[in-house]
């Protein structure tokens, strides 16, 4: 567990990943205000991104990856950004479709909103356990929710999100092949 986020082979993965999706469906020049919500130092930010002024929502003591960033603990109501991106989080919570609504209020219109989520199971496992949720089997214990890239694409329309990339990808993180689903959703004014 101690590599998991850390591992150079893994930030380098993730990192290409989304910055192929940022650079192929974002007008970078739009944006100015970045926050990864839950993105503890910050070693996700896509490299397009990172001269702008970069927030991170996290409660880690962990040194940033950039001293340029900022850490807060939480946010006013105030705050608004023009991309927010939540990477590896959802899985973890109790009540992400709230998370997402909250995420939501914090975008400015016409921003964009990047989520990334390990595909733990597949999606004719997925399917098994809502035909026979008895069977249900979990072995990642930290992981609370499981998720499919029709189940991401539904939670960001539900909260009227337009979506304008979604792909589902092995990675090598060094220490693992990982499936993740990313998706990219846009608050339209």
């Amino acid at each position: 567990m101690h590599l998991v986020g850390k591992c150079q082979e893994e930030i380098d993965s993730r990192t290409a990943n989304l910055d192929g999706i940022i650079d192929s469906c974002v007008d970078c020049g739009s944006i100015q205000t970045v926050l990864d919500w839950g993105g503890g130092e910050g070693r996700f930010i896509p490299t397009s991104l990172r001269s702008k002024a970069v927030t991170v929502l996290d409660c880690s003591t962990e040194e940033l990856s950039d001293p340029t960033f900022l850490r807060l603990d939480q946010l006013s109501s105030e705050q608004k950004f023009d991309y927010i991106q939540i990477c590896h989080v959802l899985e973890h919570v109790s009540e992400p479709r709230s998370l997402m609504l909250e995420a939501v209020s914090h975008l400015n219109r016409g921003g964009y909103i990047y989520v990334e989520l390990p595909q733990d199971r597949s999606s004719e496992e997925l399917q098994g356990f809502v035909s026979r949720p008895s069977e249900m089997y979990h072995v990642i214990h930290e992981h609370l929710n499981l998720y499919s890239q029709e189940a991401l694409e539904k939670l960001g329309l539900s909260l009227g999100l337009r979506c304008a990339h979604l792909a589902t990808r092995q990675l090598d993180f060094g220490w693992i092949k990982g499936t993740i689903i990313s998706g990219l959703f846009v608050k339209d004014g």
